[in-house]
Parts: C-alpha cells; sequence; structure tokens
C-alpha cells in the first residue's frame, strides 16, 4: 500500500516537473523552448518521417530514410539487411 502510494506521488512529481520546465518566462524553471523536454519530443516527432510519405521531406544530416519512411542509423535505415 504505501510503495504504491510512493511510486503515485513520484510519477505526479515527474508530470509536474515537465509540464512545469517550459519555454514560459514567468515559471521559476525557464528554457529556450528548443530545450525543454516537450521540445525535444515534437523535434524527435517532426523529424523521424521522411520520403514519399512525407512528400519526399528528407532526413537530417547523418541518418538514412528506411523504406517504411522513418529516419534513422544502421543496416535497417540506411543498407541491404540481405547483405548481413
Amino acid at each position: 500500500m504505501r510503495r504504491s502510494s510512493a511510486l503515485f506521488s513520484l510519477l505526479a512529481l515527474a508530470l509536474f516537473l515537465l509540464l512545469n520546465v517550459s519555454a514560459n518566462p514567468s515559471h521559476p524553471f525557464h528554457l529556450p523552448a528548443k530545450e525543454t523536454i516537450l521540445g525535444q519530443l515534437e523535434l524527435a516527432v517532426e523529424s523521424g518521417a521522411c520520403g514519399e510519405q512525407t512528400g519526399g521531406k528528407e532526413c537530417p544530416p547523418g541518418f538514412c530514410c528506411a523504406q517504411w519512411g522513418f529516419c534513422g542509423t544502421g543496416p535497417e535505415y540506411c543498407g541491404d539487411l540481405n547483405a548481413l
């Protein structure tokens, strides 16, 4: 019982901090928009899709576009899996 209560409290605190660390200068923790946790998640989602499914969008430098339309590194994105 105590263990689940402590876990719930930790999860609530993590959620509170995640939502309060933002680009809003009125909050005690101010970060530029692209440096917030939610901003980083936005960047990951924005840059993760590529190819014909996205109208020809290309991956960031150093990443390859897999046949399924997602950016990444390694043979599943950049090379022939049959060659392994």
